[in-house]
């Protein structure tokens, strides 16, 4: 029996699309099928692979592409605030904060992933090229920057975590920052290279974030079977 010979008119769309499965003429099937069944062409989830492209555009990192989407930090993350994770090497800061930013991009928004010290590394790619390697980190809908306090702190460090956090606050801009650091211990090493910068910060900071402290073994000793 063809599809068209089995498809009463009270038919929804995913009895609609597994008869074309089972017929093997997924490639026949109307596209506006497949968009009300939820599925692509070949039969995967569309919701899931849209989500999957967004994540990779964002720049999260394959370790965490399956991250289970964190609905449950969206509507602090809607109202401007940002997220400060903590806690040990391995506890899974990362793996919290990549669930939070693919719940965001889950919702159809745009993000931006990247460590502390990559993003310091796109500044100083900038130089002398007439353009400002902080922007697009600046102007991301939500950042999420992974592993700060890794880099040597300096008053030029301070100075780009500033303009970061500044711009981000001033519009809006929800921010979820992983550490090992709280950020009391983060900012004292600012203020050890600036102390007016590290107050500047501070109250940017403290003032627009809410602090989360991540504990537990270490996952990737525990993956790797040393721990």
């Amino acid at each position: 029996m063809t599809v068209l010979e089995r498809s009463p008119s009270h038919a929804t769309a995913e009895q609609v699309v597994e008869w074309f499965r089972e017929d093997g003429n997924m490639e026949e099937c109307p596209q506006h099928v497949l968009d009300l069944a939820g599925v692509t062409r070949d039969g995967r989830d569309a919701a899931a692979e849209r989500l999957r492209a967004a994540s990779e555009r964002a720049g999260v990192p394959p370790a965490f592409m399956d991250a289970r989407p964190d609905l449950a930090a969206q509507g602090t993350l809607r109202s401007g605030r940002g997220m400060w994770l903590f806690g040990p090497c391995g506890a899974g800061k990362t793996h919290a904060a990549c669930a939070m930013l693919r719940g965001w991009l889950a919702e159809g928004r745009g993000g931006l992933f990247a460590t502390g010290q990559g993003m310091l590394a796109s500044v100083r790619a900038s130089f002398g090229g007439g353009g400002d390697g902080l922007a697009p980190f600046m102007s991301a809908p939500l950042l999420v920057l992974d592993d700060l306090g890794k880099e040597p702190m300096s008053a030029w460090v301070a100075s780009q975590a500033f303009r970061l956090l500044d711009a981000r606050v001033s519009h809006g801009l929800p921010t979820v920052a992983t550490s090992q650091l709280a950020p009391e211990a983060w900012l004292a090493t600012v203020a050890a290279a600036s102390p007016q910068t590290a107050e500047a910060l501070e109250s940017r900071l403290m003032g627009g974030t809410d602090v989360r402290r991540v504990s537990g073994p270490d996952r990737r000793a525990r993956h790797n079977g040393n721990g």
